[in-house]
């Protein structure tokens, strides 16, 4: 549900992907939120900090794309289909859900044929369900939604809680 903003890929972990990526040609962002300052902060912080996590382990990618509202269902589409990997950022896994299903990329997803990797939201929409633990405020109840189901695994990385409000 994490990652060490100093090192987010261990070697370990490094050299698994080098090992499972056929190429660099493309790695296709999707970010766990619809909303302009979320999908911005992506663009800006994010995307620029896991580019430089993938260098420090030996993988740069040619290309890299952002899916966003704005975004045309084709590129979108087009984007997954000539991709390397694909990885679903942290966020609001409802929202995330929404953005894939509007740009029709969940059956894509399903049968992709690169690397996918999950950060919290996006790990939770990989799963066989997205179950929220009562966490927050923004997530004061339980709640358990079908996911990609692309691991027949159901993940609930957040099972933590702020203070007793949410026990």
């Amino acid at each position: 549900s994490g990652f060490n903003k100093e090192q987010a890929f261990w070697h370990e972990l490094g050299e698994q992907l080098k090992e499972d990526l056929t190429n660099t040609k493309r790695i296709v962002y999707i970010p766990g939120s619809t909303k302009k300052e979320k999908i911005d902060k992506t663009i800006n912080e994010k995307i620029p900090l896991f580019t430089e996590h993938f260098r420090k382990v030996g993988i740069v990618f040619e290309d890299v794309k952002c899916i966003t509202p704005k975004t045309t269902t084709k590129e979108a589409q087009e984007w997954i289909n000539n991709s390397s990997m694909v990885m679903m950022m942290s966020g609001n896994p409802f929202l995330q859900k929404n953005l894939l299903e509007a740009k029709e990329l969940t059956k894509l997803l399903q049968n992709y044929d690169g690397v996918i990797m999950g950060f919290s939201a996006g790990a939770m929409n990989m799963s066989k369900h997205i179950i929220i633990t009562p966490c927050s405020k923004e997530y004061p109840e339980f709640d358990v939604r079908p996911g990609l189901n692309l691991s027949e695994l159901s993940i609930f990385p957040h099972n933590n809680f702020e203070g007793d409000d949410f026990p």
